[in-house]
């Protein structure tokens, strides 16, 4: 992926502007490029896609997770406590029956208020608000 990024900005800024004769990277009126914005596994729905990946994707990234822990932790407990840094008790719960999940709505849904809503579900179907 990284090869490929890296491709993509050379052929990006090899370019040569048919008007001026000059490469994009020589463009005296081109100050940045961004080659990606927000490209990650960890936005937009990552708690639903990373669910979804195929277990071939899923293990590696695992193993490549566990194996940075590991080599920044050394052993689980100190990476417990390393996280634990800040950690507070969790409070009593101020909802009655805990049943509140954050849903995507998508644009252009009537009374859409924001990307996500505060929608009440319970037994499997959400009654949205």
């Amino acid at each position: 992926m990284i090869a490929a990024q890296k491709q993509y900005a050379h052929d990006l800024l090899s370019h040569v502007n048919a008007y001026t004769h000059v490469r994009y990277a020589d463009e005296p009126s081109v100050a940045i490029v961004e080659i990606n914005n927000e490209n990650s596994l960890f936005m937009w729905s990552a708690d639903q896609s990373l669910l979804n990946l195929p277990t071939v994707y899923k293990d590696e990234l695992t193993r490549q997770w566990n194996r940075w822990l590991t080599d920044k932790y050394g052993t689980r407990e100190k990476l417990k406590a390393t996280w634990a840094i800040g950690e507070e008790p969790q409070g009593e719960s101020i909802l009655p029956d805990g049943t509140f999940v954050w849903t995507r709505v998508e644009r252009g849904t009537p009374g859409r208020r924001d990307d996500h809503q505060l929608r009440s579900c319970r037994y499997g179907g959400c009654h949205g608000s």
